[in-house]
């Protein structure tokens, strides 16, 4: 074998671990209920997100939303099946778990129907 393959191999050895370690997760049927469950909520109450995102202050931002929510906010939009759900593993669940509770209808929205979709699928 040259050495060029040799210290290919070897790098490859040393990468390939972390990179199957740092592949995101599958979400959690909790995590999966908690952003169909804000989509939905945006979708019906698209008015008051974008007046959200345009108050200063409200830490509710185009710019600070959690990784992958625009890309499959914007999926869901266009889709005529539910092939935008492989973009969930893009997610960034902690981020959306921060960013919902300070929506200002969290508890009396989007908590209820998370409870309410939890409760229903069992």
């Amino acid at each position: 074998m040259n050495t060029k393959a040799a210290a290919l191999l070897a790098t490859l050895a040393i990468v390939a671990p972390s990179v199957a370690s740092a592949a995101p997760a599958s979400p959690s049927a909790g995590e999966v209920t908690e952003l169909n469950v804000l989509l939905n909520d945006v979708k019906s109450n698209l008015n008051e997100y974008i007046s959200l995102a345009f108050t200063p202050g409200s830490g509710v931002s185009l710019f600070n939303l959690p990784a992958g929510v625009l890309d499959v906010g914007l999926a869901i939009a266009g889709a005529t099946d539910d092939s935008y759900t492989t973009l969930y593993s893009k997610v960034d669940f902690a981020g959306v778990d921060k960013m919902i509770t300070k929506l200002p209808w969290y508890s009396s929205r989007i908590e209820p129907a998370i409870e309410s979709a939890i409760l229903g699928s069992n």
